[in-house]
């Protein structure tokens, strides 16, 4: 094993762009997730007046709207998607053809993936709605998952 690491599989083709990529992807939504979970916290303990695991039970009637909760109401849902897509790069960029069983894999979970954050963001705002004073305006405002624009967002709810 240690000499795949250290030289590579034989007959392997060297990395590319588009291996770099898929890291850059993948890394990139672990960040942003780890940052998202960061503001939100900051927000919670400024909201609530409470800090550590106080924080966990304490119910919050406001809504996040900083950082990268102001470009998507679901950023930890957008990060985890965002890095199964960086995965499946991955797979594409390690030679396997679009049409080979573990590529389809990889593509439909990464899609999958998407499709599933998306029907969840929607229940977690319709549980927003009853207990958030004013999120109406946030979902107007804000998309749900992908930071696109609103109307896009919206065609894509009627689908």
């Amino acid at each position: 094993m240690q000499k795949e690491w250290s030289q590579g599989a034989a007959g392997a083709a060297p990395l590319g762009a588009l291996d770099a990529m898929a890291v850059c992807v993948a890394l990139g939504a672990v960040t942003a997730n780890g940052l998202a979970d960061t503001q939100l916290r900051r927000f919670r303990e400024r909201a609530t007046t409470k800090s550590g695991s106080a924080l966990e039970i304490e119910h919050c009637g406001q809504t996040c709207r900083q950082g990268l909760w102001a470009y998507s109401r679901h950023p930890n849902y957008c990060s985890e998607a965002t890095f199964w897509l960086g995965i499946a790069l991955a797979a594409r960029a390690g030679g396997l053809p679009d049409c080979a069983a573990p590529a389809r894999w990889a593509w439909g979970g990464s899609v999958l993936l998407f499709s599933f954050f998306r029907v969840s963001a929607s229940l977690m705002d319709r549980r927003s709605l009853k207990h958030r004073k004013g999120f109406e305006r946030v979902m107007r405002e804000v998309p749900a998952l992908l930071p696109v624009p609103i109307t896009l967002d919206r065609w894509v709810d009627r689908v």
